[in-house]
């Protein structure tokens, strides 16, 4: 019975003394595999950084990218307020200086050096070939004189008391809608037909600018 007992205890201290090395074993791979998925970690992230990298860099560039756009934007905003501006500062200074020049004639009493007394109290000048007409040979002034005042509906400005020397038409064929009456540097176009009243602003349908014949006519009567 003692022999049995020391044979099993001798068997257990080999069985024993086995599972020990393998323990012991086991432990040297687990600090192996360990010691290489350190390195494999290392490996990967020395991988992985510079993509990292390059996503930062492309994000900060598509931020720089869209404040950018966004700047463009504010700049082409602002630059069409400014030609905005300037083109209306343009037209103001335009229709100052015509309504200047329209006072310096006034005074003056000539356009182009055609005196209007003279040119009003003829009433025998003949039809002006830039003059619209339907029927006729000819058109001769009117003497009777008033004072007008130009509207310029485009604009929305009037003109008061540009012309105290131009003769106007007191009436109009109803064959001629739109009759033109070309004064100086001035073309008028009267809006509708019949009588015209003095000072009143709807008669007038705009003034443009234009520089060629200086006799004021009428198709009141037809000669």
């Amino acid at each position: 019975m003692h022999m049995i007992n020391q044979i099993c205890l001798a068997n257990l201290i080999r069985i024993t003394s086995q599972y020990r090395h393998q323990i012991a074993f086991l432990e040297l791979q687990a600090i192996y595999l360990q010691r290489q998925e350190n390195v494999i970690q290392q490996e990967v992230k020395q991988l992985i950084e510079p993509h990292l990298q390059q996503i930062d860099t492309l994000q900060r560039h598509i931020e720089l990218g869209v404040k950018h756009a966004k700047d463009v934007e504010k700049i082409q905003a602002a630059h069409t307020t400014g030609l905005k501006m300037l083109r209306e500062t343009a037209e103001s200074n335009l229709s100052n200086r015509q309504t200047a020049e329209i006072e310096e004639q006034r005074v003056k009493g000539t356009v182009n050096g055609a005196n209007f007394d003279t040119v009003c109290a003829n009433s025998s000048l003949s039809l002006s070939s830039n003059l619209p007409h339907t029927s006729g040979s000819g058109w001769r002034m009117l003497e009777e004189r008033q004072q007008w005042i130009m509207y310029d509906p485009d604009q929305n400005i009037i003109i008061e008391n540009a012309y105290n020397n131009w003769c106007s038409p007191v009436s109009v064929s109803d064959s001629i809608p739109v009759v033109t009456v070309v004064g100086g540097n001035y073309e008028i176009m009267f809006s509708k037909v019949g009588h015209f009243q003095r000072n009143t602003k709807t008669n007038y349908k705009r003034y443009i600018m234009r520089k060629e014949n200086t006799q004021v006519m009428s198709n009141n009567d037809k000669v």
